[in-house]
């Protein structure tokens, strides 16, 4: 006889099974979070080979909301002419290409409600155009994406209509742009952008402004941000505060007065440190990431931190006059090209911070930084993703 385990509960979103946006709905809160600290400990210890006495690890942080916390989603359009969807790819099921199926929704309570009032304008839209739906399969079809960006503290969200090029002009998209912003409450910046790639992946190169504000502004811990349709932003703004405020409380911990962030995206770290130390420099590879930076420092009148283009292991040595007291490190899932490891071992830096949003990559490294001389002081695990296997983690190492 089958019976339901005592740590299952009744999903809340009425897509869940079929849509691939969320895998542990039907997962009581409270075990999620066990089976993440005991999957974060388990990948620490094993990737990094080094051993971790339990001291280290703190507990496993819960996300501040388990719903609407996310700040972006990237929907599919599917569907026929005529009767098109608009939502996220489906669970995987068996079957070739299955994931390529799009599910439509009417809510996604890890948005939140902003898609009630968006998704049906934006279907009605695509219907009457008598443009078809992009097919990844046959790479055939009109209508690719809606990209949806809500600033949680100030509930502005941003709309990004993504389509193939060819008599994108005649769309109608202004038309639509401006009935969002008419009936879609928090709407204030509506973009497009042109992909004919072949690949199932949202591009935004060279989006367009329909209508609207250029940016939404997002506040977080007293400081506020511009967030761009490229920008990156933690999706979990809430939760990422928890670390954000551990990250400085950690500066003033060591007394630093000098510190480096690597992959430093708009800045968001760096400029919560410049409160704390004297001095900050962020490097970020991509340009449009450091023009950001730069904005969000004005914005805040903050000049004491500076922001700098290039990749790691070709920048570092440009900015090492006078030597940094902590260095962190905030890179993508892929963790650290090897190069830019070596670079930031070699500052010698007696404090590095390691924020990571994929553990196994964080593990590996940790074995590396253990090998140069650096002890592992704090382990930190939270849940940026509820009802997700996705996790974030934060290091804090000395030598």
């Amino acid at each position: 006889m089958v019976t339901p385990s005592p740590d299952r509960v009744e999903a809340s979103c009425p897509h869940f099974g079929a849509c691939g946006g969320c895998a542990f709905q039907n997962l009581s809160y409270a075990r999620q979070l066990e089976l993440k600290e005991t999957r974060f400990r388990e990948t620490m210890r094993r990737g990094s080979g080094l051993s971790l006495d339990d001291s280290v690890f703190e507990p496993f942080l819960p996300s501040p909301s388990q719903f609407g916390y996310r700040n972006k989603m990237e929907f599919a359009f599917g569907g026929t002419e005529g009767a098109i969807k608009l939502g996220l790819r489906g669970r995987s099921l068996p079957g070739p290409q299955s994931h390529k199926r799009t599910i439509g929704l009417e809510r996604c309570l890890i948005f939140g409600s902003a898609v009630e009032a968006a998704f049906p304008a934006t279907r009605a839209f695509a219907d009457a155009s008598g443009r078809p739906p992009y097919d990844p399969l046959g790479q055939k079809g009109f209508f690719r994406n809606l990209v949806m960006r809500e600033a949680k503290a100030t509930g502005e969200v941003m709309a990004i209509l993504v389509t193939r090029s060819g008599g994108a002009e005649e769309a109608g998209i202004r038309d639509w742009a401006g009935r969002l912003m008419r009936e879609a409450p928090g709407v204030r910046s509506v973009w497009s952008a042109l992909n004919d790639s072949a690949a199932d992946i949202v591009d935004l190169t060279g989006a367009r402004l329909e209508a609207g504000a250029p940016s939404i502004e997002e506040r977080l811990g007293g400081l506020s941000f511009r967030i761009h349709p490229d920008s990156f932003f933690q999706p979990n703004p809430r939760a990422a505060l928890l670390f954000y405020e551990r990250i400085a409380g950690r500066a003033r911990a060591v007394g630093a007065r000098r510190a480096l962030g690597l992959f430093c995206g708009p800045g968001a770290i760096e400029l919560f440190l410049a409160g704390t130390v004297e001095d900050v420099v962020g490097i970020d590879s991509g340009e449009s990431n450091i023009l950001n930076a730069r904005e969000n420092a004005a914005l805040n009148g903050i000049g004491n931190a500076r922001f700098i283009a290039g990749l790691v292991e070709k920048t570092v040595d440009g900015v090492t006059h006078g030597g940094f007291d902590l260095v962190v490190l905030d890179p993508p899932r892929a963790g650290i090209h090897p190069d830019g490891l070596m670079r930031a071992m070699s500052l010698h830096a007696p404090h590095i911070v390691y924020m990571s949003c994929n553990p196994a990559t964080l593990a590996r490294d940790l074995g590396t930084f253990a090998a140069g001389g650096y002890r592992v002081e704090r382990l930190i695990g939270a849940d940026f993703f509820p009802h997700t296997p996705h996790m974030e983690a934060l290091a804090f190492l000395s030598r």
